[in-house]
């Protein structure tokens, strides 16, 4: 027979269109997953230091830099040295990988939202089993009439 309360039938309108909203918003976010360019795991820096040689410039305090990729690899932390005139290329590829992170945390974010409402909408419908004992062939009664 459905939602009979006004303010429930309210309530499980704005429940669908917050279900619809939700689900629009994956259609947007799922683009970059149908991309097939290389990403690479990790965070670009500088990584400066001193080589220890004396008179060198690095012992006046100008310390060498080298740009490397840090990124977890079997619970450790590893630092790779990007060659030179690579830099542009893994800076992208690093960038690309981020954004691939942060859409997936926000789809997780959505379908925990998702299951919620559709949670709380399941609720509003659901009806128990009436008893044998409640009038028979009355509001809620599942025989035949």
């Amino acid at each position: 027979m459905g939602i009979q309360n006004k303010g429930d039938r309210e309530k499980f309108s704005q429940l669908r269109q917050s279900l619809l909203h939700l689900a629009d918003e994956i259609r947007g976010l799922v683009e970059p997953f149908f991309s097939d360019r290389p990403v690479i795991k990790g965070t670009v820096y500088e990584l400066k230091r001193r080589c220890g040689k004396p008179g060198c410039k690095c012992s006046r305090g100008e310390l060498h830099g080298r740009k490397v990729v840090s990124a977890s690899e079997g619970g450790k932390t590893r630092l790779r040295v990007i060659p030179h005139g690579f830099l542009v290329e893994v800076q992208a590829k690093v960038r690309r990988y981020q954004e691939l992170r942060q859409v997936r945390a926000r789809l997780g974010e959505i379908y925990r939202k998702m299951v919620r409402v559709m949670d709380e909408m399941e609720a509003m419908r659901r009806e128990e089993v009436p008893s044998p004992d409640k009038d028979r062939n009355g509001p809620g009664d599942l025989r035949a009439k």
